[in-house]
């Protein structure tokens, strides 16, 4: 624990976080050709329309995990002296 932040430091390591943000990249890719093909595929079928919306929503987690990324890196400024890196309850 840093002395001149009330936050524990649970920073990950710069190879690890970057690996993550790979892995995560790739989920998304990957779940955007899911939703394209259930999206063709669907007709008229409720259960099909239901499988899209849930495949939908099942980009957010991958989302909220590189929108948290992007903002623990980002250094400490006048308007937040201890940095961003209480925005980790995003995920």
């Amino acid at each position: 624990m840093s002395a001149e932040a009330p936050f524990p430091d649970y920073e990950l390591p710069p190879e690890k976080e970057a690996v993550l943000r790979r892995v995560e990249w790739w989920t998304i890719f990957f779940l955007l050709t899911i939703i394209a093909v259930v999206g063709l595929v669907m007709g008229m079928s409720q259960t099909m329309k239901a499988m899209w919306v849930e495949d939908t929503l099942s980009l957010v987690p991958p989302a909220a995990f590189l929108v948290d990324v992007y903002f623990r890196r980002k250094p400490p400024d006048e308007q937040y002296p201890y940095g961003y890196r209480a925005t980790s309850g995003t995920y």
